[in-house]
């Protein structure tokens, strides 16, 4: 007994000191320029066991490009007169705009000017109330936050998709999208994170959202009131929960990665963003900022290959692949709404140089490049 008291009070203070101890220099400041990378289709990738010292190895993770997130003095702001208190910005090239109030221990978002949190594709002025708290500091191994925040997001019925208008049994002045939720905060894990190029040494922090999302309607002469229970069956509204990991280090200002996760015990990964290594961060990336468009990779292929469409309206598309005598070989319909990951099996088809092309609703094709397939 004796000895194992021992042992427990000799081992203890080194796993005090291997504990990752988040500061505050991680809140970006203005002037910095984040760039993250996403795989969408994270096959098989598990979020890990809490506690530590733990290792997560992604080091296979791809990407073709990065996304820069970009952070600016409040005047450079088209929305700063709506939203008192913020003291900086940070924009995106789709031209969503968030703005956030930094203290000394905080990031605070106040809210946003960009697409709606259900994904119908509207974009539109979404405030939080109270602030939701991006970043704390300092954030250590164990530390637990429970907060409740509402973000809401008026609309006028000019903006509304006519589809989803249609599912509405009333004719409003205007909607509101209300989103409450409950959330719970706890730095559960760290260790040391493995992407492509770097080693990173975290904190891991799971958030855990429990979110009521209504519909809210303003009628003439009424107030606002919530129809939410007038809708027929709908994928948008009612409870949900959902649970996403944040990992962060004194390394670097962006996360090292964010991971949503479902599953028992909230281990199997559904997507993954991450900081982009330099190689993709400082590539020209054969994407525009801002506008729609596909990049298929990597290029050249040998079996598989993946296509991410970014920056596109709600609507179907068709990705098709040509020969290099501009036969079409094959086609995909895909609905899609702002980004989305394909992944096609080029197993069936002769080696060779092919060109993929992405075609909207009316037969305007958007974007068409090359592709390279390659056998051993």
């Amino acid at each position: 007994m004796y000895r194992l008291l021992l042992i427990a009070l000799l081992w203890w203070p080194l796993c005090l000191s291997a504990q990752i101890n988040i500061s505050a220099n991680i809140f970006p400041a203005i002037g910095d320029s984040l760039k993250m990378s996403s795989d969408r289709l994270a096959e098989g990738l598990k979020t890990g066991n809490a506690g530590g010292p733990q290792t997560w190895n992604f080091k296979d993770l791809q990407t073709p490009y990065a996304n820069t997130t970009v952070f600016r003095p409040l005047a450079a702001g088209n929305w700063s007169s709506e939203f008192h208190g913020a003291n900086m910005i940070a924009s995106t090239p789709d031209n969503s705009e968030a703005y956030y109030r930094k203290t000394g221990t905080t990031m605070e978002l106040l809210g946003y000017y960009g697409l709606d949190p259900l994904g119908i594709g509207i974009k539109g002025l979404c405030r939080f109330k109270p602030a939701r708290i991006d970043r704390r500091a300092p954030l250590r191994f164990l530390d637990r936050y429970d907060y409740t925040f509402e973000m809401i997001m008026e609309l006028s019925v000019d903006d509304l998709l006519p589809s989803f208008l249609d599912s509405i049994p009333i004719t409003p002045d205007s909607i509101r999208i209300r989103v409450s939720t409950k959330r719970q905060e706890l730095a559960e894990a760290y260790g040391t994170f493995q992407l492509p190029g770097n080693v990173y040494q975290v904190l891991r922090v799971k958030y855990t959202d429990q979110m009521v999302i209504s519909l809210d309607a303003k009628l003439p002469f009424i107030d606002w009131q919530d129809v939410t229970g007038m809708l027929p069956d709908n994928e948008y509204f009612g409870e949900r929960t959902e649970t996403n990991f944040y990992f962060y280090s004194n390394q670097a200002k962006e996360p090292i990665a964010i991971m949503g996760a479902t599953g028992r015990n909230n281990i199997d990964v559904t997507h993954i963003e991450f900081k982009a290594p330099f190689e993709i961060a400082e590539a020209k990336q054969g994407l525009i900022p801002g506008q729609p468009g596909v990049l298929a990779y990597p290029n050249p292929a040998i079996e598989k290959a993946r296509f991410d469409f970014v920056n596109l309206d709600p609507g179907t598309y068709k990705l098709v692949l040509y020969n290099i005598l501009g036969v079409q070989v094959w086609q995909e319909e895909l609905w899609i709404s702002g980004s989305k990951t394909l992944k096609v099996d080029l197993t069936k088809f002769t080696k060779g140089t092919y060109l993929y092309s992405l075609i909207d609703e009316k037969g305007k094709s958007l974007s068409t490049k090359r592709l390279m397939i390659i056998r051993p």
